[in-house]
């Protein structure tokens, strides 16, 4: 068993290699200072069963470092995809918004204003082509042919040749 006289002679005679081999390791002061003090605190929180030696003290700094510089390089890892994720979404949302945009304007304008008239009805208000028809006073053939027009045209536009 460790008693508080044997941790203050053990923090004494190894803190300075601890500390050394630390701020090696992480190459940051407060965080290597951190390190040796982890060490200690667990020592006196749950005293080991054995005697502890300085080549305890330095492997258990060094095992503590190595830990933590994996759980930061984890999480700068997970940071960096999750951001490349947004970016992609981002990048994707913003493609598909103006692309739908894009096509709206060219339903508007560039398609015939028959074609323009079924497509508005068949598809915003969700009509049949029976009542399109109708509505138009045209035959349910020619509504067809109208959709059939609108939607090779549209076509043609999102694959870039129209």
């Amino acid at each position: 068993m460790v008693n508080n006289d044997d941790i203050e002679i053990l923090f004494k005679t190894h803190y300075a290699q601890m500390f050394r081999v630390a701020s090696m390791l992480l190459h940051d002061v407060d965080m290597a200072r951190d390190m040796v003090h982890d060490v200690f605190s667990a020592i006196i929180d749950s005293p080991p069963s054995f005697d502890i030696n300085g080549g305890y003290l330095v492997n258990s700094v060094r095992n503590r470092c190595l830990n933590y510089i994996r759980n930061v390089e984890n999480r700068e890892k997970l940071n960096k995809s999750y951001l490349l994720e947004m970016d992609l979404y981002t990048y994707i949302e913003c493609d598909n918004a103006d692309r739908i945009d894009e096509l709206m304007r060219f339903i508007d304008t560039a398609l015939p204003e028959q074609c323009h008239r079924v497509v508005s009805l068949y598809y915003s208000e969700g009509k049949r082509s029976s009542e399109i028809a109708s509505e138009l006073n045209i035959s349910v053939s020619a509504v067809h042919k109208n959709l059939n027009r609108a939607v090779k045209l549209i076509r043609k536009k999102l694959n870039g040749n129209g």
